[in-house]
C-alpha cells in the first residue's frame, strides 16, 4: 500500500500475477480493496489475461493476470 501512496494523482499502477491458484476476481479485488485503504478512488480499470498466443487449456489453466488502475 505504501506505493500507493507516492503514486501521482492520475498515475497508473500495473498489478500482474502469474499464480493460477488465485483466481482473477480475488486480483481485481485486492487491488481495489488496497487503493481504497488509502483513501484514493479509482478512475479507470482494465483487466487483461494472457495473450492469445499463450491459449488457457485443461492441461494449462488459465495463470497470467493484469490489471491496469488509473488512481486519482
Amino acid at each position: 500500500r505504501e506505493g500507493l501512496r507516492v503514486l501521482r494523482p492520475g498515475g497508473v499502477l500495473l498489478a500482474c500475477t502469474n499464480y493460477e491458484g488465485w483466481k482473477p476476481e480475488a486480483l481485481v479485488r485486492t487491488i481495489e480493496a488496497a487503493v481504497s485503504g488509502v483513501s484514493r478512488p479509482i478512475l479507470q480499470q482494465h483487466f487483461a489475461t494472457q495473450p492469445p498466443d499463450f491459449p488457457a487449456t485443461r492441461e494449462e489453466p488459465l495463470h497470467l493476470k493484469s490489471l491496469w488502475v488509473r488512481v486519482g
